[in-house]
């Protein structure tokens, strides 16, 4: 996975573990500045048996391996606009 500079090895496995660990902090406190419960998280996005990390992994799925862009926030906010 040379997206992480992992390379088998034990240490680059921990690496991105680390780098893991990163994203969910991050997005526990984007979550609490938002006013969105963390742990209800899964469910908010459709994915009620998922773990955060799943859904991490899935991000990564889509992103990394099916090389998918994700609209830009501002594109968003004119999308929800529309409603």
């Amino acid at each position: 996975m040379e997206e992480f500079d992992y390379d088998g090895l034990p240490a680059s496995y921990i690496q991105f573990l680390r780098k893991t660990k990163g994203v969910l902090e991050s997005l526990k406190k984007s979550c609490i500045n938002k006013n969105i419960k963390f742990d209800n998280l899964p469910e908010i996005l459709g994915q009620p048996r998922a773990t955060h990390v799943k859904l991490i992994d899935e991000y990564y799925w889509m992103t990394i391996t099916n090389e998918f862009e994700p609209p830009k926030e501002k594109d968003v906010k004119l999308w929800l606009s529309w409603l």
